[in-house]
């Protein structure tokens, strides 16, 4: 199923936007996925610390 989608449906969905688009919807992703990793290690850390 993951395979799937990875070889045939999101390389089809991608055709519909813009080189311009998709450029931008992969520095989303990747804004999005460094701001996830410091919140999910700062949590870490104020649980170790026995912040709530």
């Amino acid at each position: 199923h993951i395979t799937k989608e990875d070889k045939v449906f999101f390389p089809a969905a991608m055709r519909y936007f813009t080189r311009e688009e998709q450029d931008a919807m992969l520095e989303e992703m990747w804004a999005f996925d460094r701001a996830m990793i410091h919140e999910k290690y700062r949590a870490v850390v104020e649980r170790f610390e026995g912040r709530p």
